[in-house]
């Protein structure tokens, strides 16, 4: 995997130093925590709602898989939204939290299925306990609510990588154009000086190519 460094082949104990899986505990529930994580005002809560997503989606595995209680269709469904979507995470912090500690906001995309999972779930668990028409509609409505509200989310989070996206390729055309400052490090390549020698070869193949 990408994210096994040079430094983490050279030295093997670094993957299992505490510093090291306190690292990606962090980068998972920032990408669980996502896209709220992004916010410099509200990461911690964020943090705190990937811990919950950790949780939850623990129980609800233990519960429907090793503990093998009854489920219906739907449950079953549910509960493998809810591993994949873990199983996603667990990879991108174990991956790339010594190639790219910032977890990217495309990410949320992925968390999708966590949310509906256990939203699928919640709901089939008060199913089987409503009677009466009017709890049974107060339910639904309920159900429809939290799910526009993810809807609203993913919106939410698309027009923000869109502002992303729009910036990162401003700094490329800047970076393009010869200009040059620190804040481009961080999108174009730690080492400016090395950036530019890889673009001028880069250059001179496109020229020899025409």
């Amino acid at each position: 995997m990408r994210g096994l460094s040079s430094d983490a082949f050279e030295d093997p104990s670094h993957l299992t130093s505490f510093a090291h899986l306190t690292e990606m505990a962090v980068y998972l529930l920032t990408y669980l925590g996502l896209p709220w994580s992004r916010a410099a005002q509200v990461h911690l809560p964020a943090l705190v709602l990937g811990g919950a997503m950790v949780v939850a989606g623990s129980v609800v595995i233990v519960r429907d898989t090793l503990l093998k209680c009854q489920t219906t269709r739907l449950q079953r469904i549910a509960v493998a939204w809810v591993i994949a979507a873990l199983a996603a995470a667990l990879l991108a912090a174990a991956g790339r939290v010594d190639v790219a500690p910032e977890v990217p906001l495309r990410y949320a995309l992925l968390i999708a299925p966590l949310h509906i999972g256990l939203l699928a779930l919640v709901l089939s668990f008060f199913a089987n306990r409503v009677v009466t028409p009017r709890q049974q509609t107060t339910l639904l409505c309920a159900g429809a609510l939290f799910a526009a509200g993810l809807v609203a989310l993913q919106v939410a989070a698309g027009r923000f990588a869109t502002g992303t996206a729009a910036t990162i390729a401003a700094t490329i055309d800047l970076y393009d154009a010869g200009i040059r400052e620190p804040c481009m490090e961080k999108l174009i390549y730690p080492d400016l000086a090395i950036a530019d020698r890889v673009l001028e070869a880069l250059h001179h193949f496109v020229a020899a190519r025409q």
